[in-house]
């Protein structure tokens, strides 16, 4: 367990946070932690989830029980509900449900101070802005709690980012941003971060976001395919990240869910939305005969919520695609 929970708990700013997911499935499915271990574990989990799926990480938080909502976070700002549900919705640009969250955010390792300044960010209050996440930086810098540094690059990506949206090229923030993402192992960070200078230079800023979707998307695919890939004919029409999933988290119907909800809605984000639907419907399926319905209801409600978001016609195609999928699937197997 010591080597999951270090991975899982050392500071992963923005999108590194992906490497920490592989090690929370793993200790959500252990059965010797301590109470406040669940729970930080659990917090963790929706911590990383409302930086790729809000709706995710919302959700969790909705269904978590009273030891999470009680728990000492003392130490872990970063984890307090009040903190994840306002980033969450921060992510969804609903700046109103995240403003609601604030008086209950703490106060200490720069947390409030980097929401209220999104805050400003998203309500057009530039400067405000650019003010708080400085502020927000150096409050992180003078923590010792254990994920006061993730805090820290978190408010100086923004504030660059602001400064670059202002079309500043500040050279000495770049350059320090780069080392300080190298100093802490935040690889993916640092390679967005250089992505998104490059863009600015070259003036293709427009193209960024699509391909960072489509990164995240490629890893957790790949995370469920290891092992299965050559099983991919033999499945089909089940995608086989819906096998691999089972596979490993087939005694733990909480992180089949999860992992579920990640392979279907970063398809869909990327641009995938065949696989998307697939993965998510044949999701439903699979956990059900293998836990019951009542284990994989989040599913359900997310599924109806995709079949909303597409719109009756697209969903009709998207259906007929799949069905059409299956029948070929058949035909090939009983030829």
């Amino acid at each position: 367990m010591n080597a999951d929970w270090t991975q899982a708990f050392r500071p992963r700013p923005q999108l590194d946070g992906l490497l920490a997911l592989p090690h929370l499935l793993r200790l959500q499915s252990r059965d010797d932690l301590d109470e406040l271990q669940r729970v930080l574990v659990v917090l963790r989990l929706a911590e990383v989830n409302r930086r790729f799926l809000p709706e995710a990480a919302l959700t969790a938080l909705d269904k978590a029980d009273e030891t999470v909502r009680s728990a000492d976070l003392t130490d872990w700002p970063q984890l307090h509900p009040a903190t994840i549900r306002a980033a969450a919705w921060l992510e969804g640009s609903a700046l109103a449900e995240a403003e609601a969250q604030l008086a209950d955010v703490p106060e200490n390792s720069g947390v409030r101070a980097l929401l209220l300044a999104r805050c400003a960010h998203l309500g057009g209050q530039l400067q405000a802005a650019l003010d708080g996440y400085w502020n927000a930086a150096q409050m992180a810098n003078a923590s010792h709690q254990p994920l006061s540094a993730e805090t820290e690059l978190e408010a100086r990506s923004y504030h660059l980012r602001l400064r670059l949206a202002q079309r500043e090229l500040p050279e000495d923030e770049i350059a320090a941003f780069d080392q300080t993402a190298q100093a802490m192992g935040a690889g993916m960070t640092q390679s967005l971060h250089r992505a998104v200078v490059q863009a600015h230079r070259d003036g293709h800023v427009e193209a960024l976001s699509d391909g960072f979707i489509k990164v995240a998307h490629t890893m957790t695919r790949a995370r469920y395919l290891e092992g299965h890939a050559h099983l991919i004919a033999e499945l089909a029409p089940l995608p086989v990240q819906v096998h691999g999933a089972m596979v490993t988290h087939r005694d733990d119907p909480a992180a089949y869910v999860t992992a579920i909800l990640s392979l279907s809605s970063l398809a869909w984000r990327a641009g995938y939305t065949l696989e998307g639907y697939e993965v998510a419907a044949y999701g439903v399926r699979v956990g059900a005969r293998r836990f019951g319905d009542h284990r994989v209801v989040g599913l359900s409600v997310y599924l109806d919520g995709l079949r909303e978001r597409a719109g009756a016609q697209t969903w009709q195609q998207l259906q007929q695609k799949a069905a059409q999928r299956a029948r070929a699937a058949q035909a090939r197997r009983n030829a």
